[in-house]
């Protein structure tokens, strides 16, 4: 399974601005983890904070919660709708990639 990249196109970013802000994220909303104390330690990564900035390799398992599609009323074309899910993270593990580590990944495989 290959990595996508989910940051949003300029033009994708100027339709979700808010009108009078000056924040414009690059990633879509709901694509942020926030992990507080108690999260950081059942990862115990509590005394080995990682940098800002630093890239690190994200795992999950997540369970499907909600899955919908609606369609635009105001139109009949089939391809108008609106699809979404909602994923649950039940297991997670992150720890940092270290550039040699990335290199031996893409040599050996793994």
């Amino acid at each position: 399974m290959s990595l996508v990249n989910m940051k949003m196109s300029q033009a994708e970013r100027d339709e979700q601005s808010v009108i009078g802000s000056d924040s414009k994220e690059v990633y879509p909303y709901g694509l942020q983890l926030q992990l507080d104390d108690e999260d950081l330690g059942k990862l115990q990564m509590l005394d080995d904070l990682p940098d800002v900035g630093e890239v690190v390799t994200f795992t999950a398992k997540a369970v499907v919660t909600s899955v919908s599609q609606n369609a635009s009323g105001e139109s009949d074309d089939p391809s108008d709708k609106e699809q979404r899910v909602s994923l649950q993270i039940t297991d997670m593990d992150v720890h940092a990639d270290t550039m040699e580590q990335q290199a031996e990944k893409n040599l050996y495989g793994g």
